[in-house]
C-alpha cells in the first residue's frame, strides 16, 4: 500500500539482503611498515571523537592515505559494524560515487529504489566509520553524498582525505605535514636518527631496496641532505630510497639536479599517479580547470604574457637541469599551505614545478577544483 513503509512481504525479504559481504570493514594489510605520525594521529583520535566528518588536507604525496589508514586501523574497535575504506582514485564519473559506496559496503538491492536512497536507509542505524579516499577530483559529489548521509545516520563517521576542504558545516579540517626533518645545519647523531620520521623512513627504505645499506655516520650527512632536498615528502623519499638498489647516497644526491627523472617508480603495485613526481604533479594539475592554466603562467612567471609558450625545446631543456628544483618546489608548496591551501596557489606551485620540469604548460587537462585550498595522498 502507499502508506505501508515497509513494503510488500516479498520487497521485506528483498532488503533483508542489503547486508555487508564482510562484517568488520575492509581495511587493507600494511605492506610496509609505518613512520611517525604520532602527533597527526592523536589529533585525529580526539577529533573523530567530537565531530562526525574529519578532512585530512594536504598536497600531493604527503601521505594522507596512510595517514588516514593507520588511523582507521587504530579506531576500528569503536565502531560496531566496521569500518568501511572507499577508494575514489580511479573513479572518474562523479554520478557513480553512491553505486561505489554501496557496493563497497556490500550493500545487495534487488528493489527498484534510487541508489541513494538505498544507502541511505542502510546506514540509518550503523554505528560505522566511513573513510572516503582521495575525493579531490569529485568535490561536488561527494559534498552532495555526505550531506545526503550525515543528518540520516547518526552513528556514521566519515574520514575524508583530499588535497582541498570539502566546505561541509561541522567539517574539521587536519593538515598533513611533511615529515619532521633536523633543523637547517645540524645532523643528528646516529642514535637520535628515529627523532626524525624523514630520516627514518629513507633509511629503511633505503634497507629494503638494498640489504647492503646501512646508515653510519659517514653516510647519514648525505642521507639527512638527500631527505632536506626532498623536504620531508613520503612519496619523493620512497621513490629516492628505491633508486638505492642501483646508486650510492652520494650519487642520488647529485642526481637529484634531475629529480623528475630520477624519482621514478618502476613498479607497478602503486598508484599511476604515485610512481613519479611528475605523474603527482599532472594529477593535481588535471583537477584544475582551463582557465586556470593561464593563471598559473602569470602567477609562476608575471613577466610573460598569457599564451607565451614554455614547453619549447630550448625552455624545457633550461628549466629540466635548473640546480635546486626540488627545493624551489618545495618553498612554493610551503607557502601554498601558509596560505590555507588556496586554489590558485596550489595551481602556482604544481605549475611552477611542472615548467622547470619540462612538462607542458599547454597540456589540457580536464577536471575541477571546486574553490578551495590544494606526498602518497
Amino acid at each position: 500500500m502507499a502508506g505501508n513503509d515497509d513494503g510488500p512481504p516479498q520487497r521485506r525479504t528483498e532488503e533483508a539482503n542489503m547486508v555487508p559481504g564482510r562484517e568488520q570493514g575492509n581495511l587493507p594489510a600494511d605492506v610496509s611498515s609505518f613512520m611517525g605520525r604520532r602527533s597527526q594521529i592523536d589529533a585525529a583520535r580526539r577529533m573523530l571523537s567530537e565531530t562526525r566528518l574529519l578532512t585530512l588536507t594536504g598536497a600531493g604525496g604527503v601521505g594522507k592515505t596512510r595517514l588516514a589508514l593507520r588511523i582507521a586501523q587504530q579506531v576500528r574497535r569503536a565502531y560496531e559494524d566496521g569500518v568501511w575504506l572507499v577508494e575514489l582514485a580511479a573513479l572518474a564519473q562523479p554520478e557513480l560515487l553512491t553505486q561505489v559506496t554501496a557496493a563497497t559496503l556490500g550493500i545487495r538491492d534487488r528493489t527498484r529504489r534510487p541508489p541513494l536512497d538505498v544507502l541511505v536507509r542502510y546506514l540509518a542505524d550503523k554505528q560505522m566509520l566511513l573513510v572516503l579516499d582521495n575525493c579531490e577530483h569529485l568535490m561536488d559529489a561527494c559534498t552532495a553524498l555526505i550531506g545526503q548521509l550525515l543528518p540520516t545516520a547518526a552513528g556514521l563517521r566519515i574520514l575524508v582525505t583530499s588535497r582541498q576542504s570539502l566546505g561541509i558545516p561541522g567539517e574539521h579540517i587536519l593538515r598533513v605535514p611533511s615529515l619532521s626533518l633536523p633543523a637547517p645545519g645540524h645532523t643528528p647523531q646516529l642514535s637520535k636518527v628515529s627523532d626524525y620520521d624523514a630520516i627514518t623512513l629513507f633509511t629503511e627504505r633505503a634497507a629494503t631496496a638494498c640489504p647492503t645499506f646501512t646508515a653510519d655516520p659517514g653516510s647519514l650527512v648525505t642521507v639527512v641532505d638527500i631527505c632536506r632536498r626532498l623536504d620531508g615528502l613520503p612519496l619523493a623519499i620512497e621513490l629516492a630510497a628505491a633508486r638505492m638498489r642501483t646508486l650510492s647516497a652520494e650519487c642520488l644526491l647529485e642526481r637529484l639536479d634531475d629529480w623528475i627523472l630520477v624519482l621514478a617508480n618502476s613498479s607497478g603495485s602503486a598508484p599511476p599517479r604515485h610512481r613519479t613526481l611528475r605523474a603527482t604533479i599532472d594529477w593535481s594539475f588535471g583537477l584544475c580547470p582551463t582557465h586556470s592554466h593561464q593563471t598559473r603562467s602569470v602567477l609562476t612567471h608575471p613577466d610573460r604574457r598569457v599564451g607565451r609558450r614554455t614547453d619549447t625545446p630550448h625552455c624545457l631543456k633550461r628549466h629540466r637541469h635548473r640546480r635546486g628544483a626540488v627545493r624551489l618546489f618545495n618553498q612554493a608548496r610551503k607557502e601554498a599551505e601558509a596560505r590555507e591551501q588556496n586554489l590558485e596557489s596550489h595551481v602556482h606551485t604544481h605549475h611552477s614545478v611542472g615548467c622547470r620540469s619540462g612538462i607542458p604548460a599547454t597540456q589540457q587537462h580536464r577536471g575541477r577544483w571546486n574553490g578551495a585550498d590544494v606526498s602518497r595522498g
